[in-house]
């Protein structure tokens, strides 16, 4: 059902930041622009977003699909950042620094190993998007 919804969203949200999406006083709000302007760009789909009759329920709406469009674009740089420390733990597999428990100096500890620790952090952080940018 949202899907048709999601395809032109992008292209409606570039309409507004180049300044070419035109706000008239006869729409009474944010709301019926946007729900009039899907009508125009894809046609009846676009009526079901006029099935959330609250403004609050509407307002949850937008915010979702803005959440789910801004979710793939945090995976694609959380994807970018773990494969940074991939190619940075290859480059360091000698390199050795001062390691840290609780802020004192420690042992040395590998910076290839430190490097992928990162990585691994960041995996369950990926599924948890991954899973938002999925669901309906």
């Amino acid at each position: 059902m949202l899907k048709p919804l999601y395809g032109d969203w992008s292209r409606f949200l570039q309409e507004i930041e180049a300044g070419q999406f035109e706000f008239t006083v006869q729409l009474e709000d944010i709301h019926t622009h946007i729900e009039h302007r899907l009508i125009e760009l894809i046609g009846e789909p676009g009526r079901k977003l006029h099935t959330a009759e609250a403004v609050m329920i509407r307002l949850a709406l937008d915010f979702r699909l803005y959440l789910r469009h801004a979710t793939d674009g945090i995976l694609c740089l959380l994807q970018e950042l773990q494969k940074t420390c991939v190619a940075l733990a290859e480059q360091h597999q000698e390199t050795l620094f001062p390691g840290y428990t609780h802020l004192p100096t420690g042992a040395t500890d590998c910076l290839r190993h430190h490097l992928l620790a990162y990585y691994e952090m960041f995996q369950p952080r990926q599924s948890t998007l991954d899973g938002m940018s999925h669901t309906d």
